[in-house]
């Protein structure tokens, strides 16, 4: 037979019939050159000759056997002494039993009209130099399993040796040196490495078994209308080539049932399709049984041979034959005695070629005729085929499903509809919602698909498809097969869903659908992302979005129940209360995450058929939800669930008196913000209320909403005949009264200085008492090594005349970007300089040395937040010694603030990078700290308002770190709860100012941008005193260590209360409740009297 081998590696082997290594590509087939026992070349791109007789293949494939290597086919092993090979247990498989688990030889398993179980682990694809079967294990060979080529061989000894042998080896990349593949003499490795070829297993690919019939119901709905199938015939080795008798099988053919579902016959019309043995072959090829296709009046006769079955291919392929049931009265007498028990279909199609003829006819499945070749089985395909084939949705993409319309009369609520997410009472499940109520990318609409899982948990394509919610995996939808029709696809076949569904809800048969790919999808699709600038620098008004025909009426969230803290409603915008909006961190997922955001990640995979490969890859995709907690502004109170007998509802925590406001991760709430289809332009929400997690919920940090629920309601508005209130309904509830608004509050969080030069001088002073000024101070009791330390203190300026209270306020991050939480630096003796660096002499007015590079700077003693200097210089000190640190009355230690030797550069001419920052001098040493980000550090300040709509009044707002000497320095500093926060606030404790996490303890201040003194150190203001200690009791103060002192008492406002010379160092004097000022011998202290 004239065998063509162009027309055979373009229609045959599949896409991998050549090996790749380093990006070369070898053909499987060459005309030999050389005679070589062991290939040394990297590149081996022809047939390598060895002096050894190859065995030749006598069993029932020989007719099955490529002339090279072909992916996605059956390997079959042997050794070059193997002679003539009838035995047929020698397929390679995976092996997955846990005594092996790697590549053995065996019989291919016995199917009867259905795909063996174990078909994936038989048929292997070469892809990147590895050997994959389609299950993706990985062949290896002596612990090998990457590197592979392909290496054709043909016998030197043996001129009649059959050329379809191959030979595997392994090159290492390092060295170039090739190794091959045979079998292994120990147990129970089965595959080893040899350095010689003529040592070497030998293989062959064969073509894949055809085991699954399609049923003649399956064939003739075909085309939807369950009257028949199309299909076309064509030669492997000539595609083009015109088949005589082939038109037998043109036009719609029906399968008419002979009373067994995979075994039929055909009809074209009125006419039979039969096979009659009378005929004499259309061609000369002895591998043909006598006889031709013809169309007949009748099925029977003698010599008419009219039963056939379809079936397809065990590799997973698109692949079918049509096989004919010839009776053993009509087939050869030297065949009957060898068919198969199993199955009376022995015969299939095949197309001869004689001398350029090509005639249809059919032949023996199991020959072992070596003239017989896998390409002279017809090539068959289903044509004119309207049932979609589901792998064209394996894209690894997400989809939205349209409803189009349906067959159902009761289906009125689709219209429109995009398959989504239904709530039946407390069960979510896939049904079409309005699609113009959904968010452009809701992934509550979109799906991935996916198909089998097989026992080992690998994918695999079963015939149907998986639709699993990106939001919520739990909801999925099964649909096992579609057609293509001119309005869209159409579901067929019994769908099926992850739960119980209402009565003709939902995607089900009949339906006419488009599917559609989600081009390009974003982690935090359908979920908001507020900046971390937004969140920090501004306030936000919270309700509902209520749509009248009288206009829209928007319901605002306030705290506005007297004598309790529910969150009612308003319609009034001026008695909304502002919210502060912060994301919430983890608090149970370890202390290596103390500080991240607490995000929920929902997990998909999404699967992709890669025909080169005939095998499903999988990737992951995570959608991202970021949780929010809401703050009132006002009071710093956090919104919670209340859910008390007969409450739930809304409010704000309720706190003691002298509790911490922060975030109480499990009782205050945290929410998503889902987004909800724009209205007029303004963006709506659900607010989702997220489940807090326990530990048992995060694995290695990380919370896998496939596995933990992540919310199940969403916030709502209720009238009442109060004001109104907030509750919870289910998460995919109708949107009644929960479509939400997030709109920014038209107020400032942040002051910013008026001035635009580079300095400012300002007055700080408590908002309060414009008397009590924000100053340097010296402390005579506070000496390290030989040095008097001074803190930023606050005293009366009415009773000490000689307090300069005057700042200079350097910008720190001011007009960058968008940036509205203006960070400045705090300092006094600072004095700008146009003048040069250089790494030798440092900072110069003039470039003495000739290679300094000119700066633009200022220089001077800067604020600084000293709490890396306490806990240093706390590991050895202890409390009680340390100057830098102060305790509370809540007996928190906190952080004392001081101005130190610091040069601010501005500009760099030569090097840009080495600008934007301050360069903090102690003792010689140069620390260096970056200003140019939105983030505060322990040098820069921010003045943020108490309520920017009523006053100017603010608090200063810094970096705040905890006072743990223990943990300073090593990995579980800072883990706890009492963590490092932007949220750190100047405190007056015991006459100094301190950093303090507590909102609520922070002061609040005012500021003079009018001063017109010239800020410089306070030296002679100094209190030489011993220590004292006051504290506040119920009624009175408590002033310890102050015998023979001057004590006075004053209120908050200024007002003297008490003024005496105490006689006692524990003496007890009388006060009103709140907060005081003691003052002793021009020492202030700040204490709060019970």
């Amino acid at each position: 037979m004239n065998k063509k081998f162009s027309t055979l590696v373009a229609s045959l082997l599949l896409s991998s019939a050549f090996s790749v290594y380093a990006g070369n590509a070898k053909p499987m087939l060459a005309t030999p050159t050389q005679v070589e026992t062991r290939a040394t070349s990297a590149d081996v791109e022809e047939a390598v000759k060895v002096a050894s007789v190859l065995p030749e293949i006598a069993n029932n494939i020989t007719s099955k056997v490529f002339p090279g290597f072909t992916n996605n086919s059956r390997l079959f092993v042997a050794n070059y002494g193997y002679g003539t090979i009838t035995r047929s247990d020698l397929f390679v498989y995976f092996d997955p039993s846990t005594t092996v688990a790697q590549p053995a030889w065996g019989s291919y398993p016995v199917a009867s009209g259905t795909t063996p179980t174990d078909a994936p682990l038989y048929h292997w694809s070469l892809q990147n130099g590895e050997l994959v079967d389609n299950a993706g294990h990985k062949f290896t060979a002596n612990g090998v399993s990457s590197n592979f080529e392909v290496i054709p061989v043909i016998s030197s000894v043996d001129a009649d040796a059959p050329t379809y042998w191959f030979v595997l080896g392994t090159r290492d990349r390092a060295t170039g040196e090739l190794q091959y593949v045979n079998f292994a003499t120990g147990s129970p490795t089965r595959f080893g490495l040899t350095n010689q070829i003529t040592s070497a297993a030998v293989f062959c690919s064969v073509e894949a078994e055809y085991n699954a019939n399609i049923p003649f119901a399956k064939l003739n709905d075909e085309l939807g209308d369950g009257e028949g199938f199309n299909v076309t015939i064509s030669s492997k080795e000539d595609e083009d080539a015109e088949i005589v008798g082939a038109d037998v099988f043109s036009g719609k053919i029906t399968a008419v049932d002979t009373g067994s579902p995979n075994a039929y016959q055909l009809k074209v019309g009125n006419k039979w399709i039969v096979f009659d043995t009378n005929e004499d072959r259309l061609t000369s090829d002895p591998n043909t049984l006598k006889g031709r296709f013809k169309l007949a009046d009748s099925p029977s006769g003698t010599g008419i041979i009219s039963s056939f079955c379809v079936s397809t291919a065990d590799n997973g392929s698109n692949d079918i034959i049509i096989k004919v049931n010839v009776p053993s009265s009509l087939a050869p007498s030297e065949l009957t005695s060898s068919y198969p028990a199993s199955s009376s279909f022995t015969y299939r199609l095949y197309v001869s070629n004689t001398a350029g003829t090509y005639g249809l006819g059919i032949a023996y499945i199991y020959s072992s005729a070596p003239e017989m070749n896998v390409i002279d089985w017809a090539a068959v395909a289903i044509g004119d085929n309207n049932i979609v084939d589901l792998r064209e949705f394996l894209t690894g993409q997400f989809y939205t499903i349209d409803f189009v319309e349906s067959e159902s009369t009761t289906d009125e609520y689709k219209d429109g509809g995009r398959l989504a997410i239904r709530e039946n009472g407390t069960t979510d499940y896939a049904d079409y919602v309005d699609a113009s109520s959904l968010f452009t990318s809701a992934p509550e609409a979109q799906w991935a698909v996916s198909s089998g899982i097989d026992a080992a948990g690998n994918p695999y394509f079963d015939g149907t498809i998986t639709l699993k919610n990106r939001e919520n995996p739990a909801v999925t939808v099964t649909i096992p097969q579609l057609r293509r029709g001119e309005k869209g696809l159409k579901v067929e076949g019994t769908v099926t869903y992850s739960t119980t569904i209402p009565t003709g809800a939902s995607i089900a048969a009949g339906d006419i659908v488009k599917i559609t790919a989600v081009a390009n999808h974003d982690k935090h699709d359908g979920y908001e992302v507020i900046s971390d600038n937004d969140l920090r620098n501004e306030t936000y008004r919270l309700g509902q979005l209520r749509q009248t025909a009288d206009g829209d009426v928007n319901v605002y969230w306030a705290e506005n129940h007297d004598a309790s803290h529910q969150i009612g409603a308003t319609v009034d915008e001026t008695k909304a209360t502002r919210w502060n909006l912060s994301l919430v961190k983890k608090a149970n997922a370890g202390n290596d995450y103390v500080g991240q955001t607490d995000s929920i990640l929902v997990v998909s995979e999404l699967q992709e058929w890669v025909a080169a490969k005939s095998r499903i890859e999988t990737k992951k995709d995570t959608l991202v939800i970021l949780p929010y907690a809401f703050q009132n502004r006002s009071n710093s109170e956090f919104a919670e669930f209340n859910d008390g007998t007969n409450l739930n509802y809304y409010q704000c925590n309720v706190y003691d008196q002298n509790e911490q406001k922060v975030y109480k991760y499990g009782t205050d709430a945290m929410f998503a913000l889902k987004r909800k289809a724009d209205v007029n332009g303004q963006r709506v929400y659900n607010y989702v209320m997220l489940n807090a997690k326990s530990a048992a919920d995060y694995t290695k940090g990380a919370v896998n909403a496939t596995t933990t629920a992540y919310a199940t309601y969403k916030v709502y508005q209720e009238n009442s005949t109060d004001r109104g209130t907030w509750k919870n309904m289910q998460m995919y509830a109708n949107d009644a009264n929960s479509l939400m608004f997030v709109e920014k509050a038209a107020a400032p969080e942040y002051r910013k200085l008026v001035t635009t030069a580079n300095l400012d001088t300002v007055k700080l002073y408590r908002a309060d008492n414009e008397a009590q000024v924000v100053y340097e101070k010296r402390d005579a009791k506070a000496v390290v090594e030989g040095r008097t330390l001074s803190f930023l203190n606050i005293d009366n300026v009415e009773q000490f005349k000689d307090i300069n209270p005057a700042l200079y306020a350097d910008t720190a991050y001011v007009n960058r970007g968008n940036n509205t939480r203006y960070q400045y630096l705090l300092g006094v003796n600072i004095e700008h300089t146009e003048g040069f660096y250089c790494p030798i002499h440092g900072f110069t007015e003039a470039d003495d040395c000739g290679h300094a590079v000119p700066v633009s700077y200022n220089k001077g003693r800067y604020l600084i937040n000293m709490i890396d200097t306490a806990n240093v210089y706390g590991k050895t000190a202890g409390i009680h010694n340390n100057p830098y640190i102060n305790e509370t009355e809540e007996g928190r230690t906190l952080s004392k603030l001081s101005f130190v030797d610091a040069i601010h550069v501005l500009t760099d001419g030569v090097k840009p990078e080495q600008a934007d920052k301050l360069y903090v001098i102690n003792n010689g040493d140069t620390t260096e700290v970056a200003l140019g980000t939105e983030s505060l550090n322990t040098v820069k300040f921010a003045f943020k308002y108490i309520d920017s709509m009523e006053s100017s009044d603010f608090k200063i707002q810094t970096l705040y770190k905890p006072y743990d000497p223990a943990t300073y320095g090593t990995n579980s500093y800072a883990k706890g709860t009492d963590a490092i926060t932007e949220e750190g606030y100047l405190r007056w404790v015991n006459g100094c100012l301190v950093v303090d996490s507590d909102y609520t303890k922070g002061d609040v201040f005012n500021m003079d941008e009018n001063e017109t003194r010239t800020p410089t150190a306070n030296e002679e203001i100094s209190a030489e005193s011993a220590s004292v200690v006051v504290a506040g009791t119920n009624g009175a103060v408590v002033v310890k260590g102050a015998e023979g002192k001057n004590v006075i008492v004053s209120t908050i406002l200024g007002k003297v209360v008490a003024n005496e010379v105490v006689s006692s160092d524990n003496a007890t004097i009388a006060a009103p409740a709140g907060v005081v000022v003691v003052s002793v011998d021009g020492e202030s202290f700040k204490v709060v009297v019970k």
